[in-house]
């Protein structure tokens, strides 16, 4: 006798489960593809199908596109671990050059001379962030995509999402930045607050990403100057750029 045959059963997901099974495969997406220039391009229905749970449950999830862009948003960028210090300010090499300097910080051009040398540092990394990581850039773009959704909550939680990810990155470079500066036996200046000189850098360091972007071959550029005690090194327009744009900020002990 031949047996009846057996017929596929869907595991049974909970709400929770589609939920962040959806939001899985779409983050996996963008993190192979990037982002596009908008948010029209994101495939729900591919997502639906690549995580094998069911279009009515996913849709009792999300009634809109936007909605479901939202969270998305929310879980590719809002965790503590996105956009750590090391990913912005090159801070092995800054500590490298900092070991290097050590007992020399003895006068103001000496602490001078070695904060724009770390500021470069900085500008560099940042350089190679624009490059190297597909997340910054995704992130950069889902700023830019945020202002073409039509207003209402699923925008506002987008901006939410964004604001809340630009406060905690201004607020991590703030604390790190006036550390170095303080270990430099250097400070702010009068009337210079942390928040502000992190929102210097942020600006200025955003603003040169978007250049480099544009133009990689201009914003690639490198120049080779040559340090205090002879030696040679190439440094990047950014590099260059931002290290002057911040450096006046600083009381170096004049």
């Amino acid at each position: 006798m031949t047996p009846p045959l057996q017929t596929a059963t869907r595991k049974r997901f909970t709400s929770a489960e589609v939920r962040q099974r959806v939001l899985d495969a779409a983050r996996a997406d963008i993190e192979a593809n990037g982002l596009s220039v908008s948010f029209d391009h994101l495939p729900l229905e591919e997502y639906i199908r690549r995580a094998d749970v069911p279009r009515t449950s996913t849709y009792r999830i999300w009634n809109s596109r936007e909605r479901f862009v939202a969270d998305l948003l929310h879980d590719m960028f809002a965790g503590e671990s996105n956009f750590a210090v090391e990913e912005f300010a090159g801070t092995g090499d800054i500590e490298e050059h900092l070991r290097l300097v050590a007992g020399t910080l003895t006068t103001p051009e000496r602490r001078r001379e070695a904060f724009r040398t770390c500021m470069r540092i900085a500008g560099d990394a940042q350089s190679r962030i624009v490059v190297d990581s597909r997340n910054w850039r995704s992130f950069m773009l889902a700023t830019a995509c945020v202002s073409s959704v039509q207003p209402g909550a699923p925008r506002e939680a987008m901006e939410q999402v964004i604001a809340e990810v630009m406060l905690r990155v201004t607020t991590m470079m703030s604390q790190w930045y006036v550390a170095l500066i303080e270990r430099m036996g250097c400070r702010l200046r009068d009337g210079v607050t942390p928040a502000a000189f992190a929102s210097v850098v942020r600006g200025v360091l955003g603003s040169l990403a978007q250049q480099q972007q544009q133009n990689p071959a201009v914003a690639g550029t490198a120049l080779v100057e040559t340090g205090p005690s002879g030696e040679q090194r190439a440094w990047s327009l950014t590099a260059i750029v931002f290290a002057g744009a911040v450096e006046p900020l600083v009381d170096f002990g004049e």
